[in-house]
């Protein structure tokens, strides 16, 4: 399975889809997917992702260390899907950032796909010399 090669884990190996849909001030501005491995996380509910970010979750509640994410770039047309959700023409251009969150010892504990409006969206990278 694809998403078991992301996670370096054993396709077999049962895995949390988290599927959201992000928005800012009534507007939809991107979508979601998230994976992580269940045997990393038991007993996580709906109610502890809801509201809050994924790392505090990660290292206050299952006390794991994060080392890293990395976050690759690119874009995407929108299909028919991602143009319904998010509210604009098919065809439009679209961010996409992958991020692959690391702990300590290197173990890959999360991959997530973000789709995302570019006339919503500003990234930036800081490089430190």
């Amino acid at each position: 399975m694809k998403i078991g090669k992301m996670l370096e884990i054993n396709a077999k190996e049962k895995v949390y889809k988290i599927h959201r849909l992000k928005i800012e001030e009534e507007t939809p501005v991107g979508i979601e997917y998230t994976y992580i491995p269940s045997s990393l996380f038991p007993g996580l509910t709906e109610t502890m992702i809801e509201d809050d970010l994924f790392y505090n979750v990660f290292t206050n509640k299952y006390g794991l260390k994060l080392e890293k994410a990395k976050i690759f770039f690119s874009t995407i047309i929108a299909d028919e899907y991602e143009a319904a959700l998010l509210n604009i023409p098919k065809g439009e251009q679209l961010f996409v950032l992958e991020r692959f969150t690391h702990t300590e010892d290197q173990q890959i504990i999360e991959y997530s796909r973000f789709i995302i409006r570019q006339e919503k969206s500003r990234y930036y990278i800081e490089v430190k010399l």
